[in-house]
């Protein structure tokens, strides 16, 4: 079932996945990457401006090292896998996710938790 998501918080989710997903663009062209793979990845990100709308899937694996102080002395490392599918239209201002963690299947779309935005509106469904 969709919940209705009140609109500052469809304000600050907008703005919280777009910061994550330009931090991460940028984060990436700042570890080393070959000049060709910078070159292909602004040639992409060019096109997908072009046609407005695009699907995409990706697995992200993110890394946690704790910070080296007392207080987490003994921590271990973490590793958290996620796994996206999607569509956008830039010019219909539309996003449809689905958001796979931990004991997610791909195989069960049930276990995604799924968000949608049109315009203004977002909702999401765990």
């Amino acid at each position: 079932m969709y919940t209705p998501i009140p609109s500052k918080f469809h304000q600050r989710l907008v703005l919280g996945l777009a910061l994550f997903l330009t931090t991460g663009a940028a984060l990436l062209g700042a570890w080393d990457a070959p000049t060709s793979a910078q070159g292909d990845l602004s040639a992409i990100w060019q096109r997908v401006q072009q046609a407005g709308a695009y699907h995409f899937r990706a697995d992200v694996t993110q890394l946690d090292t704790p910070q080296a102080s007392v207080i987490n002395a003994g921590r271990q490392n973490g590793q958290t896998k996620l796994h996206l599918e999607g569509q956008t239209d830039i010019n219909a201002e539309t996003l449809h996710l689905h958001l796979w963690s931990g004991g997610g299947s791909v195989q069960l779309p049930n276990s995604a938790a799924e968000l949608k935005v049109d315009g203004q509106t977002a909702v999401i469904r765990q």
